[in-house]
């Protein structure tokens, strides 16, 4: 297994660890946890309060656990993207300092090269 900067995998393509591509996939999810929390933060404004009656009033009802559902699912998905991202650099990282001679012993155990 070859690892490198550029991407690399092993002489006969058994394995391959791009590390641009982690550290892109890390750079998406830590993103995409931004947006959750934004996104978090604007769920309390679901919730539709009724004054008066009729159409409104049936609305509230209709849409009374909307914003604690919203709260909840972005909380969610904030924190996975969150871990995944710290995950993802971890691995890169791991791979980043195999050397040469560890990564072939890693190779033939899976592959028995």
């Amino acid at each position: 297994m070859r690892v490198d900067e550029a991407g690399g995998g092993s002489p006969a393509g058994k394995f391959s660890i791009e590390l641009p591509a982690l550290t892109k996939l890390a750079a998406a999810l830590e993103e995409l946890e931004g947006h959750a929390a934004t996104a978090r933060s604007y769920s309390s404004y679901a919730d539709v309060h009724s004054s008066g009656g009729g159409l409104m009033v049936k609305l509230a009802d209709a849409t009374i656990h909307v914003s604690d559902d919203l709260e909840r699912v972005f909380h969610r998905l904030s924190q996975i993207t969150g871990r995944g991202s710290q995950e993802i650099r971890g691995t890169r990282d791991l791979y980043r300092t195999l050397d040469e001679e560890s990564a072939q012993r890693i190779d033939s155990t899976y592959w028995g090269a």
